[in-house]
């Protein structure tokens, strides 16, 4: 966790929180496309730094690859994200 700070009220357990490669962000992919999936639906897909973290290194790597022409984002579970945390996300990296 950067800072130590997480984006919601909601914590991640303390085994998501010693390894940060856990199963909260999935990725799909079929020849040309990839899908990030958030993957806390218990949380309602809250967002924290460690997810941003892993979706940024996600991102960046598929930018860089000339066999990947879509990507996409979505959340298990019947929500995709809880919006504040995008915000909050965002507030973040750019301090």
């Amino acid at each position: 966790v950067m800072g130590g700070r997480y984006l919601s009220s909601l914590r991640p357990s303390p085994a998501t929180a010693a390894a940060p490669d856990s199963d909260e962000v999935l990725v799909e992919g079929k020849a040309s496309a990839r899908a990030s999936v958030l993957n806390r639906p218990g949380h309602l897909n809250a967002l924290t730094t460690t997810m941003g973290a892993r979706l940024n290194k996600f991102y960046e790597s598929w930018e860089d690859s000339p066999d990947i022409g879509f990507v996409m984002m979505k959340g298990s579970g019947r929500a995709f994200c809880a919006g504040g945390d995008v915000v909050g996300l965002r507030q973040l990296i750019n301090e």
